[in-house]
């Protein structure tokens, strides 16, 4: 779990039996360490990639971290909601640096950086969810 915070989702997958899991957060001990060992079949980043001030770089970190085929889950809100919601950006509540929110994409400005960082689009579950596969190079 990239951006993990305090680790509550990876002590859940651990009492569920899932043991070769692994958290990451810049922030929280003792999650401050980037997992080396281990490659993983799934990343997922919950309300993360908003607060990355480099995303091309957290991405490299996330597709070196991927098994071949493996799939990043990212949850966050987009720019098109705003849109659908008809509220100009400037009034939209996500876009709030205070919140630590730098990095505010669209559904397809995402996609687009995805396929840059070696990742293909997969499966937008909604407006907020979308999954994206490790492109095997």
């Amino acid at each position: 779990d990239f951006g993990c915070g305090h680790g509550l989702f990876i002590d859940d997958l651990k009492l569920a039996g899932y043991n070769n899991t692994a958290g990451y957060d810049a922030y929280y001990e003792p999650y401050s360490r980037l997992p080396q060992k281990n490659k993983y079949h799934i990343v997922s980043m919950v309300e993360c990639i908003e607060h990355t001030s480099s995303p091309f770089i957290e991405l490299d970190v996330i597709h070196r971290s991927l098994l071949k085929g493996g799939v990043v889950m990212i949850e966050t809100s987009f720019t098109n909601i705003a849109e659908q919601e008809n509220i100009p950006l400037e009034d939209f509540f996500y876009v709030n640096p205070l919140a630590g929110h730098s990095t505010i994409f669209s559904h397809h400005g995402l996609d687009v950086l995805m396929l840059i960082k070696g990742f293909i689009p997969l499966q937008h579950f909604n407006r907020h969810v979308r999954l994206y596969k490790k492109l095997d190079k």
